[in-house]
C-alpha cells in the first residue's frame, strides 16, 4: 500500500477543519479539553496544542476549573464573547432594527425606526449603516474586529445573490438587491436570509444540544418556518424550503397572492384572525377565553385545527422531534399550544415512535435583537467567511 503524502495543503485543510470542530464543541457551551477529545474524536494532545494556539489568538479563554469527585480537576475553555463582533440588521413590516452582537449573539447595543419613516429600499439602508457605524464608535470598537454584516428579512429571499423576492406585505423591497445597494459602502461581508431562518439559527445556538430536530414558525404578518434536521437548517435545492405559510390547509380556501388558494397564512395570523371572527385583536380573544368565554375557546380551538394542520404537513414530511413559535400568536400561549401539541400528537405519523413537543421560542422570552448577526456569527464558527468571503 502507498503511504500518504502530506503537503502544505492537506496540511491546512486538517488544521481549519480541526478549529472548526474544537470551536462549534464549545460556542454552544463552555468544556474542558478532555470533554473536547471525548466529544469530538481529536487527540488530547492535538486538543491542547490547537486550544493553545486559539487562547493567543484571543480568541478562547480558561474561565476556571470543573468540579469533578477525584483526579485533578480539569481546566474549562469558553469563547471570547468580545474577540469580534458583528452587524445585524432587520427589516421588518412595521420597522427597520439595527445591533450590535457579541458572538455569542448578545445584543451590546440597538436602534430601530419605523418602516413608514423611509419612502425608499436605499433610505432604509443607509439609516441602517449609518447608525451601526455610529454605534461601532459609541462602543469604541475596532471595526477591523466587525466579522461582516448579517440581514434578516421576510422571505422568500435569494440569499446568494442578496435580493429579496416578492414577500406578501413588503412590495417596498420587491426584487431589490440589498448586498448589492450596502457594498456601496463597505467590502465586510454581507449575507441575507430568511428572517425565520435566523430565528432558528438563534434557537439552534442557544439551546443546543438539547433539541436538534424541530421545525421552527414565526408568525408575524405571514407565516414564515425553517426545517432544523441534525442542528443544520435544511435550505432546499434553490432556498425556498420551509415555506409553510403557503402549505394549503383548505382546498376550497380563498386565493392568496401567491398564486395558490387556502394557505395557511390567510388563516392563522393575527389580520386573518381579526378580519376571520370579526375580533378586534388576538389577546382579547385570548383573554376572554381563560375568562372561560365559550365563542373565545371555539375561536382558539379553530386557530388551533388550521395551524396543526399546516405543522403536520411538514411533520409528516421530516419527522421532527418538536415544534417551537414566536411571534403574534405566543400571547398567554399555554391554552393555544396545548391544544396543538394534542392535536399533533393524535395524528402525526410519527406518533407511535415519539412524542413532538410544542415550545415557545427563546427569542420570543428575551427579544435579543442579536439574531439578525446569527448567519454571520454561524459563518464565523465555521470559518466560511475566510474561505468564500463575499460569495457564500
Amino acid at each position: 500500500m502507498k503511504s500518504l503524502k502530506y503537503n502544505a495543503s492537506n496540511i491546512n485543510t486538517i488544521k481549519f477543519e480541526n478549529n472548526r470542530t474544537i470551536f462549534n464543541c464549545i460556542r454552544y457551551r463552555p468544556m474542558s479539553r478532555a470533554e473536547i477529545s471525548k466529544i469530538t474524536g481529536l487527540s488530547k494532545s492535538a486538543v491542547t496544542v490547537i486550544t493553545k494556539q486559539l487562547i493567543d489568538e484571543g480568541s478562547l479563554k480558561e474561565i476556571g476549573t470543573e468540579s469533578i469527585s477525584y483526579g485533578r480537576h480539569p481546566i474549562v475553555l469558553d469563547i471570547v464573547e468580545n474577540h469580534k463582533f458583528a452587524i445585524g440588521m432587520q427589516l421588518s413590516r412595521t420597522k427597520v432594527s439595527v445591533c450590535i452582537s457579541t458572538l455569542k449573539l448578545n445584543c451590546l447595543k440597538s436602534e430601530e425606526k419605523s418602516m413608514s419613516d423611509f419612502t425608499t429600499p436605499e433610505s432604509v439602508l443607509d439609516w441602517a449603516y449609518s447608525s451601526s457605524r455610529n454605534m461601532i464608535k459609541e462602543l469604541k470598537l475596532p471595526i477591523e474586529d466587525c466579522l461582516g454584516i448579517g440581514i434578516a428579512a421576510p422571505g422568500p429571499i435569494a440569499s446568494s445573490k442578496g435580493i429579496i423576492l416578492t414577500p406578501s406585505n413588503f412590495e417596498m423591497f420587491h426584487n431589490f438587491n440589498v448586498k448589492e445597494h450596502l457594498a456601496q459602502y463597505t467590502d465586510m461581508p454581507i449575507f441575507i436570509h430568511n428572517d425565520t431562518w435566523d430565528l432558528a439559527m438563534y434557537e439552534i445556538a442557544k439551546r443546543r444540544p438539547e433539541i436538534k430536530h424541530f421545525i421552527y414558525v414565526l408568525i408575524d404578518n405571514g407565516v414564515g418556518s425553517a426545517i432544523v434536521q441534525n442542528g443544520s437548517i435544511r435550505r432546499g435545492a434553490s432556498g425556498y424550503a420551509g415555506e409553510m405559510g403557503h402549505t394549503t390547509v383548505d382546498i376550497n380556501g380563498p386565493d392568496c397572492k401567491c398564486g395558490n388558494n387556502g394557505c395557511l397564512e390567510g388563516y392563522v395570523t393575527e389580520k386573518a384572525i381579526c378580519s376571520r371572527y370579526g375580533v378586534e385583536s388576538y389577546k382579547s380573544v385570548v383573554d376572554k377565553a381563560y375568562k372561560g368565554d365559550t365563542k373565545a375557546i371555539e375561536i382558539i380551538d379553530d386557530i388551533a385545527k388550521y395551524l396543526s394542520a399546516g405543522i403536520l404537513n411538514a411533520i409528516n414530511l421530516v419527522d421532527t422531534e418538536a415544534v417551537i413559535i414566536t411571534g403574534e400568536l405566543n400571547y398567554r400561549s399555554e391554552l393555544l399550544f396545548s391544544k396543538l401539541k394534542e392535536r399533533i400528537n393524535n395524528r402525526a405519523a410519527a406518533k407511535k415512535k415519539h412524542g413532538i413537543d410544542v415550545i415557545e421560542s427563546v427569542y420570543s422570552a428575551n427579544k435579543n435583537l442579536a439574531f439578525t448577526a446569527a448567519n454571520i456569527v454561524d459563518k464565523h464558527f465555521n470559518q466560511w467567511i475566510k474561505q468564500y468571503g463575499n460569495n457564500t
